[in-house]
């Protein structure tokens, strides 16, 4: 697959660096940092990583559900401003197949529009895209789903004039936050007493930590 990638660029004299994923990266806050500043530097000296999962040593608990996952990752925990998600339809469609140009907020109503079935051109189908075009616009990020096959698919999207646009809500969250919010994988446990237990059930408790 890198071969094509740079088969393609090439043309334009742009170099390609192969990033390789872990979903541990993303979850440890140091190594997200450490990925961060590698991303950037490449930038810096015009490189572009052409980023993918390692599935090699990718723990089978720690694997990304799908590539939507690993760009809204990406976009989240770099400060980007736009998302692209390609699939193998136009955009979002209606119940009579046409392509929903804007949507302002991705609820129930536009999930029951999703086909259940994965894409044909990766593992993720239309409900992952709109879970993570979901996560994304929340953070603040503009969201395009649009389709492959459609000609100049990319630059069309790029500019608006293709595919569903999911409109990014105001987020004024810190990176850090963001983070969280995201990348990070946060599991604990709560451990209550009775008397505790049926003041949370009266909801409108404060409990303290003691």
């Amino acid at each position: 697959m890198l071969s094509t990638y740079s088969k393609h660029f090439k043309p334009y004299n742009i170099s390609i660096a192969q990033s390789l994923c872990e979903r541990q990266h993303f979850s440890h806050r140091t190594q997200f940092l450490q990925l961060k500043e590698t991303y950037e530097e490449l930038w810096k000296n015009g490189v572009i990583p052409i980023a993918n999962e390692n599935d090699v040593v990718s723990n089978l608990e720690l694997k990304f559900s799908d590539n939507d996952e690993l760009a809204t990752l990406l976009g989240v925990g770099f400060g980007a401003s736009l998302i692209l998600l390609g699939t193998s339809v136009p955009g979002v469609l209606d119940k009579d197949g046409n392509v929903i140009d804007t949507i302002e907020s991705i609820n129930n109503d536009v999930f029951s529009l999703a086909n259940k079935n994965t894409s044909e051109v990766g593992l993720g189908g239309m409900i992952s895209k709109l879970t993570f075009a979901n996560l994304a616009s929340t953070m603040g990020i503009k969201v395009v789903i649009f389709g492959v096959r459609t000609p100049d698919g990319i630059l069309k999207a790029a500019k608006g004039e293709s595919g569903t646009i999911c409109t990014p809500k105001n987020c004024s969250i810190s990176a850090r936050n963001k983070w969280l919010a995201s990348g990070s994988l946060v599991t604990g446990r709560l451990m209550v007493d009775a008397g505790a237990s049926e003041a949370i059930k009266k909801e409108k408790a404060c409990l303290l930590l003691v």
